[in-house]
């Protein structure tokens, strides 16, 4: 599976469409408070989420990413190795 569009949403999370079909929402409120994610509370940065080349993970800059596939098995409630 490969991540094709992200739209972020104001309620702090990413609606997300793959190439199999897929699509979903995911929340990020909960990360927020994470070391990592914290910048991502200011929703001018959080609104800037985009795709890496290859389809693999969310990026918003130099700092902050996450990886599509594990937001896919969230949103199927599936995992596969």
């Amino acid at each position: 599976m490969r991540l094709i569009k992200i739209t972020p949403k104001k309620d702090y999370s990413l609606f997300l469409e793959y190439d199999d079909g897929v699509k979903g929402k995911i929340s990020l409120k909960n990360k927020l408070s994470t070391i990592i994610f914290s910048p991502l509370k200011d929703y001018s940065l959080f609104s800037k989420a985009k795709l890496n080349k290859f389809g693999s993970a969310i990026i918003w800059n130099n700092k902050i990413d996450m990886d599509a596939a594990n937001c896919y098995y969230k949103i199927t409630n599936t995992f596969t190795q």
